[in-house]
């Protein structure tokens, strides 16, 4: 499955159940038809929001967002010559390496 519609499925599932739980007798489907008739009754950036999670391009920037991050927070390993000047450089300031 495309990680994608992976993603859209999750979501979709993750907030159903949450009104499931927050709201007796919740059918997506029928407030699935509701919304086009009360659309003026929803808040603007709910709405946003919650269109966003079924847009590839907002998606894609998530991705590439998280992927940053990871990478700028992965510790990087040392090369065995960088580790080696190292502790040349803490053994010629007296500095005990273990």
């Amino acid at each position: 499955m495309d990680i994608f519609q992976k993603y859209k499925e999750v979501i979709e599932n993750y907030i159903e159940e949450m009104l499931k739980e927050m709201i007796a007798d919740f059918n997506m489907e029928d407030y699935a038809a509701l919304l086009p008739e009360r659309k003026e009754e929803i808040d603007d950036q709910l709405l946003e929001l919650l269109t966003s999670f079924t847009d590839f391009t907002i998606f894609k920037e998530l991705m590439i967002s998280f992927r940053k991050m990871v990478i700028a927070t992965t510790p990087k390993h040392k090369s065995a010559k960088v580790a080696e000047l190292e502790k040349e450089m803490l053994e010629k300031q007296n500095i005990e390496v273990p």
